[in-house]
């Protein structure tokens, strides 16, 4: 509500205004697969941290509609060149890695990482304490050192299926 006491709405992130552009101009029926992009402003509705604002400028690339693994490595190659073109020498730039795999493997993730934190619910941040039944994996990016090193302790939580792993493995080989 803004100061005259009118609703507004800003938008937080892109993804999900391509995604329902995508899906309201019925490209899912007319292209099938597609590659949008944005950049603008995006807002933030909780107070940010230090150093922050509420406004902030992101960019991001999207292809809906395919499952190959060199459509990852293309839009993952694309990102690391723009950060490259604005400045950003190789050598201060990092791509980690990681998969979450398909709907099933994501729910056996999700019990394994509940029962591997069951025995230390407690000692785990309030924030944390909620995440554990809400959604477990965003203890996985818990700003608390305790608690991070809790939740990868035993290393990926990760568990995927045969297909998961292989298309994974597929975009290291791409991105190699």
């Amino acid at each position: 509500e803004d100061r005259g006491g009118h609703e507004i709405v800003l938008r937080p992130e892109g993804t999900a205004s391509i995604v329902r552009a995508y899906l309201e101009h019925h490209l899912d029926k007319t292209e099938g697969f597609a590659k949008l992009f944005y950049l603008g402003p995006m807002f933030r509705a909780e107070r940010p941290q230090a150093g922050r604002y509420r406004q902030f400028h992101q960019y991001g690339v999207e292809a809906i509609g395919s499952a190959s693994p060199w459509v990852d490595v293309e839009v993952l190659v694309l990102c690391l060149h723009i950060l490259r073109e604005c400045g950003l020498p190789p050598e201060e730039t990092q791509l980690w890695l990681s998969s979450m795999g398909c709907r099933k493997d994501q729910q056996r993730s999700a019990e394994a990482l509940r029962k591997r934190l069951s025995p230390q619910r407690d000692t785990l941040c309030k924030d944390c304490q909620a995440r554990f039944e809400k959604n477990v994996f965003r203890i996985l990016d818990c700003k608390n050192p305790t608690c991070h090193e809790m939740a990868w302790r035993e290393g990926s939580p990760f568990l995927l299926c045969r297909e998961c792993e292989t298309h994974f493995q597929h975009v290291c080989e791409g991105l190699q």
